[in-house]
């Protein structure tokens, strides 16, 4: 079993994944650097034992472009294999679970934002900051 590890590294240590198959226009990125600005950054990102990111690439270069330092990260106890890699990347990015409606429409805010999300195949979750 694979334990992580919470650090906080200097951002310049990280290094985004050539293989992430997420990907953010640049609308996208700009509402997500607003809610970091308007909320603050309470998420992790998960990266290999290299630093690379697993999950959180658009996090990084939106928290990179807002003048972020260090970023708290999730790091393996050791070397992964490219399978689990993969498998640690599609996970981190996949939504299990529905909505409750019901529950939503006591929310105050923009039902556009899980229309867009089921556009962008992923299955109207929102993306966490």
């Amino acid at each position: 079993m694979i334990e992580w590890q919470k650090l906080e590294l200097n951002i310049d240590e990280l290094k985004t994944n050539e293989r992430n198959p997420r990907m953010i226009d640049g609308d996208n990125l700009e509402k997500l650097k607003e809610r970091i600005k308007d909320y603050g950054f309470y998420s992790v990102l998960v990266v290999d034992d290299t630093n690379t990111i697993l999950s959180g690439n658009q996090r990084y270069q939106a928290l990179k472009e807002l003048g972020y330092k260090t970023i708290q990260v999730l790091k393996p106890n050791r070397k992964l294999t490219k399978d689990e890699k993969d498998k640690i990347m599609l996970s981190c990015n996949s939504h299990e679970g529905d909505w409750d409606i019901s529950m939503l429409s006591e929310l105050d805010f923009d039902p556009a934002i899980l229309d867009r999300d089921r556009k962008s195949g992923s299955a109207g979750m929102p993306r966490p900051i």
